[in-house]
């Protein structure tokens, strides 16, 4: 088919916002407390120790983003990398994990408009939640079917509240620190499970990093996208670490359990409630200021997830991989719509029918899975292809490598002891990935 192309429409900043939009979203809101729970006060460790590894894969993507601005990212690199089975295989788990994810949100969404809701005396069942959760399933699929500007500018807004906010309560945090209510002695014993609980709880949160890679989906769309990606790339990590450390050192420091219960044990036992319910503890109205924060961060999350999914399925298409019909740009937006519809379709299917906490796990599976096999491609790539123009060099580039590809295999085997489901669910999914490939080969 003709090779289309996207147009330059999208700045380092708003690239930047799309990557902390979809790292800080539910994964800091909701996986915290949980994981606080499998590590203790060794959370922090757990948050620190997957910002190393997120630099690793980043400096990985930034490279072949750089070298190769693409709609599709990864599934173009590999492709180029490592032909082109591999490369429909990492474009079809791509389109499984963001549309997994996008589902996460929408449906944290829901619950946290809910709860705001009934937080401000209004009178409305939880089962009103999966209505929300549809009408911005429905909403954002229209800023996709339109033009990245009206995205980038909602995206950005959005972003910037919800940073906003948390540092609010970041502040709160640090104010109780500072005084008698908050020590250092809430951090002993440090590691009350071993690094078996600080791997698990690297685990649950891992899907928390992935923000980045939705940055090198905006490379035809980029202004300088040679320079721009990788200061999108590192801006964003920073940003993103930056927030989940001090939330996890005022989780661990700031909160206080009852009956002098350690605090983690008390995250740990509320789950995904555990910032909702402590939030108050660190500024008056302080769960009313979460709740806001929340639906922002599901919010613009579930933008940069939907956008990465839109991307790689109008890659795909336009590849000839899935559907010609998928790879079309409207005229008048400019924009992959025919993606859009089918990814939002894909989205609220999930919303309305799966359970959706077994695929979130499998979509961290998928996310550990896509990162190795990026990683590898980008260490055989300085072998196969040294003469190819890279803007942007990564350093210690075989080290940052192996470090994906580890931590990838890790995550991957910690992750079936968690979630087994997970695993069949994401076999299931490749599995109709590899007929749909075997039927659309002839074609080609």
């Amino acid at each position: 088919m003709k090779d289309v192309h996207l147009q330059k429409t999208m700045g380092p900043f708003t690239a930047t916002m799309l990557g902390v939009g979809a790292m800080v979203g539910a994964g800091i809101f909701v996986l915290s407390g949980i994981a606080a729970g499998y590590a203790g006060p060794a959370v922090i460790l757990a948050f620190f120790l997957n910002a190393l590894i997120a630099l690793a894969i980043g400096s990985c993507y930034a490279e072949l983003g750089s070298a190769m601005p693409r709609a599709g990212g990864s599934y173009f690199w590999v492709k180029t990398a490592l032909g082109r089975s591999a490369g429909f295989a990492v474009g079809w788990i791509g389109v499984y994990a963001n549309t997994i994810v996008s589902a996460l949100y929408a449906l944290g969404f829901g619950a946290f408009f809910v709860a705001l809701l009934q937080r401000l005396g209004v009178g409305i069942s939880d089962d009103y939640a999966l209505v929300f959760a549809a009408l911005i399933t429905v909403a954002i699929t229209y800023l996709q079917y339109r033009d990245i500007r009206d995205l980038g500018v909602v995206e950005n807004s959005v972003t910037v509240i919800k940073v906003l906010l948390l540092c609010a309560l970041v502040v709160g945090g640090l104010i109780i620190i500072s005084s008698s209510n908050g020590g250092v002695g809430k951090l002993t014993p440090f590691a009350p499970h071993g690094m078996t609980g600080v791997l698990m709880a690297m685990a649950v949160i891992f899907v928390a990093f992935e923000g980045f890679e939705v940055i090198t989906r905006t490379g035809e769309e980029m202004h300088q996208p040679e320079k721009n990606i990788p200061l999108a790339i590192y801006a964003s990590i920073g940003i993103s670490v930056s927030l989940y450390l001090l939330i996890a050192v005022i989780l661990i420091v700031a909160v206080t359990g009852p009956d002098d219960q350690p605090s983690w044990q008390y995250l740990g036992d509320l789950g995904e409630l555990g910032m909702a319910t402590t939030a108050r503890q660190l500024l008056p109205y302080g769960d009313v200021i979460f709740y806001i924060a929340g639906i922002a961060s599901t919010a613009s999350a579930m933008i940069a997830a939907t956008y990465s999914a839109v991307r790689v399925t109008f890659a795909l298409g336009r590849a000839g991989d899935l559907p010609a019909l998928l790879g079309y740009i409207h005229p008048l937006h400019n924009s992959p719509s025919n993606a859009a519809i089918a990814s939002g379709a894909i989205v609220l299917a999930i919303v309305m029918i799966l359970p959706i906490s077994e695929v979130a796990g499998a979509a961290s599976q998928m996310f550990a899975l896509l990162f190795a096999v990026v990683c590898f491609a980008a260490w055989r790539l300085r072998f196969t292809q040294p003469r190819m123009i890279r803007p942007f060099r990564a350093r210690l580039l075989p080290l940052c490598a192996s470090v994906g590809m580890l931590a990838g295999s890790v995550v991957m085997i910690t992750l079936l002891n968690i979630s087994p489901l997970a695993w069949w669910i994401s076999f299931v999914w490749l599995a109709i990935g590899g007929v749909i490939f075997v039927i659309r080969s002839p074609a080609r």
